[in-house]
């Protein structure tokens, strides 16, 4: 018997001389995909990823919807700038979070992470941070396909990450300090520097 949560039986081809898998139009080719007939030639399940197994972190096996193969997804994401879509692996058999092909800079980038319970990827932040004076959450780059901190203008001097793992948020530097005679350096006023405090001048 088929499994309807997984399986979906095959159909006559419109030739009518073999048996074929229903092939709906795929709307969206970044997260659907077509049904494959299984090992057993019986019957049609979503392409599965091979070679190893799936990453939790960072990736989502294919789940049926209707007569299609879809990576899992919410309605909509709560919020851009730190979230993202599943998208399709190079091979079409499984979904993986956007993710750049280049080396992270480790002390600015961090990658995405699958949370499989609100269905969308997201950056690995804190959820509260320990000093929002001195500390900012990475950010989603969709174009550098990153989390990261933000840029650093030129000659400023810029926040890094605190941790490579998450839950994890961009800091200023954080020396040890002498309290007689050192001050730590606090976010400037557009957040993505670190400046030292300055009280506000007085008219005379």
């Amino acid at each position: 018997s088929l499994n309807p949560n997984t399986e979906v039986a095959l159909t006559l081809s419109d030739t009518s001389d073999s048996c074929v898998c229903p092939a709906p139009a795929i709307a969206n080719i970044t997260r659907e995909v077509n049904l494959i007939v299984n090992s057993g030639r019986d019957r049609c399940v979503c392409p599965s990823k091979t070679g190893s197994s799936i990453d939790i972190t960072t990736e989502s096996a294919l789940e049926l919807s209707g007569l299609l193969c879809q990576c899992p997804h919410a309605a909509s994401l709560d919020a851009p700038t730190v979230q993202a879509d599943l998208i399709l692996s190079t091979d079409r058999t499984y979904c993986n979070c956007p993710a750049t092909t280049n080396p992270l800079v480790t002390e600015k980038q961090i990658a995405l992470v699958w949370n499989s319970g609100s269905k969308w990827c997201e950056c690995p932040n804190i959820a509260t941070l320990p000093d929002s004076t001195r500390q900012v959450k990475t950010t989603w780059d969709s174009s550098a396909k990153v989390c990261k901190c933000p840029d650093t203008p030129s000659g400023a001097i810029g926040l890094s990450l605190h941790s490579t793992t998450g839950p994890t948020y961009c800091e200023c530097p954080n020396p040890s300090l002498n309290p007689n005679t050192e001050v730590a350096l606090t976010l400037s006023d557009t957040s993505d520097s670190c400046v030292c405090p300055a009280p506000a001048l007085a008219n005379i």
